[in-house]
């Protein structure tokens, strides 16, 4: 039980001491206004009837999810007062806890939902006042509709490009039918010669290795 003592003193005339003790007991502000409030709003209709669920079976997601769903709810948990000792994490598990009891899928989180409130007493001119902010969070209560979508497969590799056996357009002696004298270009893509052609060719012998002359 947590006990706050403000003392207050002060001396009459006579020098006696007059000692006051205020004791403020936090343990009915404790039952009163700790802990987690949450609210839900329902937005839109279910796909199929919803039926609570052990809360482990709800997903707490911050991306949207790769199934369809329905959008079927909102929920908003925050700290009950300034006097919750709840944190972030005790705050989400409230909402989730709520998201299983009335039957979510999962949970996607749509941001903060804090609030700023005034504490403290003003009467009579000699209160005081202050500011808390109570920390909450906003999320959508989803239904799935369906499986999820398939990734698409990725891309087939392009072909390999056929290896080269010559040089595109170059030329070179050889020996056509007959053993004629002729020359032969290696075609646009590299990948082999083109028939040797023999026109004006003397019939002489000479190597398919050696380059065509330009004598």
């Amino acid at each position: 039980m947590s006990r706050a003592v403000g003392r207050c003193v002060s001396r009459g005339r006579h020098g006696t001491v007059i000692v006051m003790r205020i004791a403020l007991l936090l343990a009915g502000l404790n039952l009163a206004g700790c802990g987690t409030t949450v609210s839900y709003t329902h937005l839109n209709s279910p796909p199929a009837p919803m039926h609570s669920r052990s809360q482990d079976q709800v997903a707490v997601l911050s991306a949207t999810p790769a199934r369809p769903f329905v959008e079927v709810g909102m929920f908003e948990a925050r700290q009950s007062s300034q006097y919750s000792m709840d944190e972030m994490g005790d705050v989400i598990q409230e909402m989730r806890r709520e998201a299983a009891r009335v039957g979510c899928d999962a949970l996607l989180m749509r941001g903060s939902a804090d609030e700023v409130v005034g504490s403290g007493s003003t009467s009579s001119g000699t209160g005081f006042m202050g500011v808390s902010t109570l920390k909450g969070y906003r999320a959508v209560c989803v239904v799935y509709t369906g499986e999820a979508v398939a990734a698409s497969p990725a891309p087939a590799p392009a072909p390999a490009a056929p290896e080269r056996a010559c040089v595109p357009n170059e030329t070179k002696l050889c020996h056509g039918p007959g053993a004629c004298k002729g020359a032969q270009a290696c075609n646009a893509d590299g990948t082999g010669y083109t028939p040797c052609d023999c026109a004006g060719g003397d019939g002489a012998q000479a190597s398919t290795d050696e380059p065509a002359s330009d004598t």
